[in-house]
């Protein structure tokens, strides 16, 4: 087990924060990530409501756009291709040849 003195020498009570503070309350209650963005949210109102500023112009919402490289898409495409060829051949080929199974092969262990 700890000693955890030296923790609640430095911890203040709340109790004494408050000092029956209806602020303090708030923020105790609804969270203080909850307050400051009341907060920030009505500053942003005040400032908008006592500006005499117009700003005029338009808004716009973000849209993806992919743009494609094709020879960087080519080669990896050709390469898939080319194997499935390849794969298809050497089935082809065992099967004419009826070339038997390696059972004993480290290649395919679950057979």
């Amino acid at each position: 087990m700890t000693n955890d003195k030296w923790l609640k020498d430095v911890t203040p009570d709340t109790s004494e924060l408050m000092n029956g503070k209806p602020e303090f309350r708030r923020v105790q209650d609804l969270g203080l990530q909850q307050v400051m963005d009341s907060m920030a949210l009505s500053v942003s109102n005040f400032a908008r409501d006592i500006s005499q500023a117009s700003i005029t112009g338009s808004s716009g919402t973000p849209e993806s756009c992919v743009i494609v490289k094709w020879p960087w898409i080519t080669l990896p495409a050709v390469l898939i291709v080319l194997g499935g060829i390849l794969l298809v051949a050497t089935v082809l080929s065992s099967i004419r040849r009826k070339a038997s199974l390696w059972k004993s092969s480290i290649l395919v262990p679950w057979s």
